[in-house]
């Protein structure tokens, strides 16, 4: 992993967030690059899609815009100069060179567009994209940036909590149920999973799709000089089973795949990936294809 995203905004929970993206910046040797989106139409004006209505029950008042052209341009300098300022504090240098190899380097840009428009656009030129978890209530637009990160991207997305937390990679819990989604989270991973001391498979109530399983997820991580294992747990519920498992193990951090059950049944029924992205007390790396 070479390049770490993050959509930046003049707001608390995205100072956190931000921490987050340069302390993997440091632990990855790799760059981070900000990008605060400038829009001049409201998301999701001329089209129905689900992540409005996940980010609010209902497509009006879009989140975007709610200021006219001097505002928002006053919220991008602050952006900037947030950005600006945590890389500086990180002891990244900020730079114009966009693909820089070097490590510690810091890139910021403004793009056109609402999340839907402008994620899909620097989503697939990173390894990994850092956004923050929405509050329960409110933060439409922290709720429409998380989604559109995770749902248009195509890149895995750090779901940071919105509270202070100091990100920990020594022991990395992995929710499986032998997708292909979480195949490719795993793939892309390798680089993070490498510094952890402990990797752990969390199997919920058996493995029935077609797939790899854990135990060969287990030799391909071994291949790559990472030693993994496989915890089974059951019960009713998986994402409650999957989040005792992560107490128990002492967990930093939990990978998964992202509603791999579809947006609208995940919507009506629930599921693990609306529990782990609401009610989960540590950060949360997914994948959603």
């Amino acid at each position: 992993m070479r390049m770490i995203g993050i959509p930046v905004a003049d707001r608390d929970e995205c100072a956190l967030a931000l921490d987050a993206a340069f302390e993997l910046g440091k632990i990855l040797d790799a760059g981070v690059a900000g990008y605060h989106m400038v829009a001049d139409k409201p998301a999701w004006e001329d089209r129905f899609d689900m992540a409005g209505v996940w980010a609010g029950g209902q497509l009006l008042p879009a989140p975007w815009p709610d200021d006219d052209e001097k505002a928002r341009r006053k919220m991008a300098d602050k952006a900037r100069d947030l950005f600006q300022a945590k890389a500086e504090a990180a002891g990244f240098q900020c730079t114009s060179n966009i693909g820089s190899s070097k490590p510690g380097q810091a890139v910021y840009s403004e793009i056109s567009g609402t999340p839907d428009q402008a994620v899909p656009a620097f989503g697939p030129t990173n390894d990994m994209l850092v956004v923050s978890r929405p509050t329960p209530r409110g933060g439409m637009k922290a709720w429409v940036v998380m989604l559109s990160a995770l749902l248009d991207s195509t890149t895995p997305v750090l779901i940071m909590p919105q509270k202070k937390h100091t990100l920990k990679t020594d022991r990395i819990a992995i929710a499986w149920n032998n997708g292909a989604t979480e195949a490719l989270l795993v793939r892309s991973a390798v680089p993070l999973l490498k510094q952890a001391k402990e990797v752990t498979f969390i199997t919920a109530n058996g493995e029935s799709r077609h797939g790899p399983r854990a135990k060969d997820m287990i030799n391909y991580l071994k291949a790559h000089g990472i030693k993994a294992s496989q915890k089974k747990v059951k019960g009713k519920s998986a994402a409650s089973a999957i989040e005792t498992a992560v107490d128990e193990l002492d967990a930093g951090l939990l990978l998964s795949g992202g509603y791999t059950r579809g947006r609208m049944r995940e919507l009506v029924m629930g599921g693990v990936t609306e529990n782990l992205v609401t009610k989960t007390r540590l950060p949360v790396l997914m994948l959603h294809k």
